[in-house]
Formats: C-alpha cells, structure tokens, sequence
C-alpha cells in the first residue's frame, strides 16, 4: 500500500461520497422521489454521476495503492453465515415484480440495470471497501462494522436536498444502517467485495422496477404491488448476523496475494 490506512481516511473517504454524489445528482435536476418516473430520469439522476464517482474511486484507490485489501480478504467469519448472502440473493429472486417487469419499458430496464450496478459499485468501493480499510488502520473489528456501516446510513439524510421528506429519510438511515450492516456480513462471510457489489445492485435493482411507472405502452395499468417478502427475509439475516456477532466482528486477515 502507498499510503497507510487510518481511521481519518475512513472517515474521510465515507463522509466526502455522499457529498459528491448528492451535488452531481442535484445538478441533474432530477427529484429523489422521482427517480423512477422515467429511463431518462434514471439516466440523469443516476448513470452520469455514476459514472462520475466510479471513475474518481478507481483512481482513488490506484493512487492510495488500496485495491488487494479493499477487494479481498482471508474469511475468518463461521461457515454457516454464509446463509446471510444466500438468503440476499433468494430476497431479490422472490421479490422481483416480474409482472410489472414485462410492462416497463426497456430503455428504463437498461438505464436502471446500468444505474445500479453503479450504485452498488460507488457505495460498496466506500464504505465497505475504502472506509473499512481506513478504519482498520486504527480501531476494532467492531467499531469498524458499527462506524462504517453508520456512515452508509447517513450518507442517505442527504437525500432531503433532492426533495424526500424528513420523515421518509428518517427511515430510510436505519433501514440503510441494517442493509449495510448485512452487506458487511456479505463483505466478511465470502471475502470478496465484488459479492457484496453484485448483492447490493440486485437489491436496488428489485426496488427500482418494482417502484417504476416507466411503462412501455403508458395507457396500461400496473400490475402488482412491491412485495414485503424481501423485507421479511432482511429481518431473519438480521437475526443472523445477531447471532452470529461474535464471529463476523473478529479481527480479519488480508486474503494473499494470488
């Protein structure tokens, strides 16, 4: 590594993100809350910045000379939390709205798949790349899931400057702080950051269509409403990681070099 992790870079890395991405989106002009209106929107809001945040990360990370620690590490965590990404990838499978799936347009399927996968890119790289790395260089295993993981559910207040309500905001960091919570299971459990990459842009991929009226031919109706399944599912990898605290908050090491 050129430059040495520290828990200020973590921090750094995980408060300066969210700032960046919410500027970029705020100049799309595109409204939070209307993301999913339309390919176009999803274009604007998401894929530009996207790939704005993706190509600053690579260079970030070249230059800190960061990417074997922040891709990989040894898994050191019990075997059987791997249920935590199995049970994340059954979520998104069972909670797809397919029926809506067929009606959306396909420009907005595109835009959306593209648009998550950067999403999933940019935040996995910070916080669960970047951030961890950073606060590894001081801190314990536990204050790094608990710190890390805190910084990805705060990163979302910052959707009130692009016109969410307090109130949706509010629930929304919680609901990230556990979400991210898991992707740090996901990141420890396989040892691979691309997992939790892939995993994460899934999930956001579920939500998008399965929030969109982007519909091919706009004079049908929508079919199907959001599942809770996903959610429900979420709950019982919650109670996983609780369970299985003691083991996912040991001390890592970095995976070698191959």
């Amino acid at each position: 590594m050129r430059k040495a992790p520290s828990p200020a870079k973590g921090f750094l890395f995980g408060l300066l993100y969210p700032l960046l991405v919410v500027g970029l989106m705020y100049l799309s002009g595109v409204k939070y809350t209307e993301v999913t209106d339309s390919a176009g929107n999803v274009a604007k809001a998401f894929v530009g910045p996207g790939l704005v945040m993706a190509a600053l990360l690579v260079l970030l990370t070249s230059w800190l000379g960061w990417w074997q620690p922040v891709l990989r590490e040894k898994v050191t965590t019990p075997r059987w939390l791997v249920a935590i990404p199995v049970l994340w990838v059954i979520a998104i499978l069972i909670g797809t709205n397919y029926a809506r799936v067929a009606q959306l347009s396909s420009a907005f399927l595109m835009w959306a798949t593209i648009a998550t996968l950067f999403i999933g890119f940019g935040e996995e790289m910070t916080y669960r790349g970047l951030s961890i790395v950073g606060l590894r260089g001081g801190m314990s295993e536990a204050k790094v899931w608990l710190l890390s993981s805190l910084m990805f559910g705060l990163a979302h207040s910052a959707n009130i400057f692009l016109g969410q309500s307090v109130g949706d905001t509010a629930v929304q960091l919680v609901y990230a702080f556990l979400l991210g919570s898991l992707l740090y299971a996901i990141r420890r459990t396989t040892g691979l950051l691309v997992i939790a990459i892939f995993t994460h842009a899934g999930w956001d991929w579920m939500l998008f269509v399965s929030q969109s009226k982007a519909l091919a031919d706009p004079g049908e109706t929508l079919h199907g409403d959001p599942s809770a399944l996903p959610n429900i599912i979420a709950v019982v990898m919650v109670i996983l990681f609780a369970v299985g605290a003691r083991g996912l908050l040991r001390k890592p090491q970095a995976a070698e070099a191959g």
